[in-house]
């Protein structure tokens, strides 16, 4: 069973071997690992939920609006200008 509950926690993976160095913690690798593609799953369902919003789905729709509405006018040639 996966303990959904350690998400979001700092995993210490080594600890210092007495030299000025750091020893890894063969344990808590495979637990650190997952415990972090649980985070990202859980941030891409927040953008996948975010981008089917109605109002982001709008957006295209609202930005080619805007642009119609803003356009200058194009200028008018006339016959007799020289």
């Amino acid at each position: 069973m996966i303990d959904r509950q350690q998400q979001n926690l700092d995993w210490y993976c080594a600890d210092d071997d007495g030299h000025g160095g750091a020893k890894l913690r063969s344990h808590i690798n495979g637990g650190a690992m997952l415990a972090v593609l649980m985070d990202i799953r859980q941030e891409l369902r927040k953008i996948n939920r975010t981008l089917q919003c109605e109002d982001t789905v709008d957006i295209p729709k609202i930005l080619r609006s805007i642009r119609r509405n803003t356009a200058k006018p194009k200028k008018k040639i006339g016959a007799g200008h020289d």
